[in-house]
């Protein structure tokens, strides 16, 4: 994905990862952290009408209403501004051209791509100049603004920006005032946090209702919490909902979006196995660790492929969904109230009915269901 994401938080080198994971990191900030709750709040209330009228109708799949969401929701985020028709069909068809391109013999190198699908390399590249340009011509207006706040200069006229009461991901990369920030780097931050919060967002909040719907204690457990946690008809006290955290934190168990994680050894590692026996894991060996098989291990979660949100309240067990170490994701508070903000309204007014076909797992960038994720609505009075 290089020629998409580039230099972003994900490929760049290691001199420059720390300075980006701080910036990123500020728009998590207490004050801020507030307002983009809020944001998914609206978000969050704005899907309600659309579930309405699915509700006491056939199967169906739940992504196709959850996913456009989402990404309204994450590049108002990181952009700052509802993305345009024209770029949210670019963002999710480039994201679905990727998903065909994984695991293709075709797109096994650069090379055999450029030789074997000239067209879909070409349609690519369209996809991404489109995302791109728009994302420079936020930049634009950004820095026009900026000259008239600090110089009294009016600039080139262009079309004003929408006033936000929240600080987006854009802004504070331009604010930083780091001169080793290009253009070209600001815009592969915007596309590798609107690929990531689109993809994986939406995957753990569609397993996640999916999950809720095929258990009905969970269902009821999660709706007395979600009553005695209501502040008003649109509000959750969602720090509160230690029941509805943990029905996520198993989702994100038994479904990681990111089912790999990878890292690269800075130094020898030694270590013991109990069948191999020791050994040591030379410097600069990459590790790969399957998420998927690591957290339904039964010695460390009793009855692992069963849904038992239980297991995780009052437990302190860390999951690897969100990485490790220095380099783990700087937005999973984040992630675990927009997930919550979500949830909290949908869970309160519809019934989530166990219809349709059970989910068939499938790798494409991140963890899926072939057959998408089928559940029923029903209304609740």
């Amino acid at each position: 994905m290089k020629d998409w994401l580039k230099d972003g938080i994900l490929m760049c080198q290691q001199d420059k990862w720390q300075h980006r994971h701080g910036l990123i990191s500020r728009l998590f900030i207490n004050e801020n952290m507030e307002r983009l709750t809020d944001l998914c709040r609206q978000e969050a209330e704005a899907l309600l009408p659309k579930l309405s009228e699915r509700a006491d109708e056939e199967v169906f799949d739940i992504r196709e209403i959850i996913s456009p969401s989402i990404l309204n929701l994450i590049v108002r985020v990181t952009c700052g501004v509802s993305p345009s028709d024209n770029y949210a069909k670019a963002l999710n068809d480039l994201t679905e051209l990727y998903r065909k391109r994984f695991l293709s013999l075709q797109s096994a190198n650069r090379f055999n791509y450029w030789l074997s699908c000239p067209f879909m390399r070409r349609r690519q590249n369209k996809l991404i100049k489109i995302l791109n340009q728009e994302h420079k011509d936020l930049i634009s207006r950004h820095r026009q603004e900026q000259l008239k706040k600090v110089n009294g200069l009016e600039g080139n006229p262009s079309e004003p920006l929408p006033q936000i009461w929240h600080e987006s991901l854009l802004r504070i990369l331009l604010e930083s005032q780091d001169p080793q920030l290009t253009d070209e780097e600001i815009c592969a931050e915007l596309n590798t946090c609107n690929y990531f919060g689109y993809m994986l967002c939406s995957a753990a909040l569609c397993f996640a209702l999916v999950s809720i719907a095929r258990n009905p204690t969970v269902q009821q457990g999660s709706q007395e919490e979600l009553q005695k946690c209501k502040i008003d008809h649109k509000k959750w006290q969602l720090e509160k909902l230690s029941y509805l955290e943990a029905v996520l934190q198993e989702t994100l168990r038994l479904y990681p979006p990111q089912v790999i994680l990878q890292r690269q050894l800075k130094e020898d590692f030694p270590y013991t196995h109990s069948v191999v026996g020791d050994a040591v894991l030379p410097h600069g060996a990459e590790i790969y660790v399957n998420l998927h098989e690591m957290q339904r291990i039964e010695n460390r979660y009793p009855t692992p492929n069963n849904f038992q949100p239980d297991r995780f309240l009052n437990n302190s067990t860390e999951l690897l969904s969100f990485g490790m170490g220095p380099r783990s994701c700087p937005a999973k508070k984040f992630t675990f109230n927009l997930l919550k903000a979500f949830l909290a309204p949908l869970v309160t007014n519809f019934e989530l009915l166990p219809y349709g076909n059970e989910l068939r797992l499938s790798l494409r960038l991140v963890l899926g269901s072939s057959n998408g994720f089928q559940l029923a609505l029903k209304e609740r009075k």
